[in-house]
């Protein structure tokens, strides 16, 4: 119970933070699902964090980087709380690695609120550059065109970046230009990324 108070109050201080900084999402990382009722859980302790966000104008971003792999895990989530402010922040390597984007793009559709996209080679997990691993990148472009989809396609490393900022961002974006060309349309904008997951 502390842990969940302690993680709510710093979901608060982000939310503020990107309030007042003009930025629109929030992401927040799911749960480990330790019970049946984990979802019902990790449902309640999202929902007045919501509201709070809605009452700021910030949207609240599920990422799907430790449980929630399957789309319609997530989908449970967001269609169990049914709140304007609460949508997904699809994590394209954490969700390949259990589905193909043909399926989890079609089941999350527009509650999928961004895109964060990162690379690993197909023999380990260390961060390789964008198009040259196993993300399939180019196709999860094009269900995302399928959805209608306009939102932000963000570039994301959580461990050791493959190359220096300098020369990986040119190289990363070359490659999301290159899908751009069947895909979605590729924005910039500054997301407060929150790693407060309820546990």
């Amino acid at each position: 119970k502390d842990h969940d108070d302690a993680s709510a109050r710093q979901v608060r201080r982000l939310i503020d933070l990107a309030a007042g900084v003009g930025a629109k999402i929030v992401a927040v990382r799911d749960t480990p699902l330790k019970s049946k009722n984990a979802i019902l859980e990790l449902g309640g302790w999202l929902l007045p964090l919501g509201d709070y966000a809605a009452d700021r104008g910030v949207t609240i971003a599920v990422e799907n980087t430790i449980t929630l792999h399957r789309a319609r895990q997530m989908w449970a989530l967001l269609d169990r709380l049914q709140h304007p402010a609460i949508a997904c922040a699809w994590n394209a390597m954490a969700g390949q690695a259990n589905e193909s984007s043909t399926v989890s793009v079609p089941v999350l559709k527009s509650r999928i609120a961004y895109v964060a996209i990162q690379d690993v080679p197909f023999a380990d997990n260390k961060s390789c550059l964008l198009g040259q691993g196993a993300v399939v990148g180019d196709k999860l472009l094009t269900r995302l065109r399928g959805i209608g989809y306009d939102g932000y396609v963000c570039l994301d490393w959580s461990g050791p970046a493959p190359q220096p900022p300098e020369e990986l961002l040119p190289a990363s974006l070359a490659t999301l230009k290159q899908w751009q060309k069947i895909g979605v349309p590729v924005k910039h904008k500054h997301h407060h990324h929150a790693h407060a997951a309820k546990r």
